[in-house]
């Protein structure tokens, strides 16, 4: 579960917002996944082996969590552009098998 807060100034919070990031999330990364310049959230999930996007709007909150499921469970993700396409890649790091696994951002 992700809880979100609002900052008006440093000492006023708004309500929580509460957002689902599936049963099990071990690690979560933050990056530009769609091109709109508004902040999205990708959660690894460890024991149902997933991977959750969750897509920022304008106005500050968030979609429902959009999940993908992966091959091995992820024990943490990153999100950088390695591929150096000026687009953010994600790479899980898998510890059951010590791997890792790169999704290659896209412009779509």
């Amino acid at each position: 579960m992700l809880e979100y807060y609002s900052i008006h100034n440093p000492f006023n919070f708004t309500r929580q917002t509460l957002y689902s990031t599936g049963p099990d999330p071990i690690s979560m990364s933050a990056g530009h996944f769609n091109n709109d310049d508004q902040l999205d959230i990708v959660v690894a999930g460890y024991f149902d082996n997933s991977l959750g996007i969750i897509f920022g709007y304008e106005n500050g909150s968030f979609t429902k969590t959009t999940t993908y499921i992966t091959d091995i469970p992820s024990y943490s993700v990153v999100v950088n552009d390695i591929s150096n396409y000026a687009r953010p890649d994600t790479v899980t790091i898998n510890y059951d098998d010590a791997s890792l696994i790169v999704f290659i951002g896209s412009s779509e």
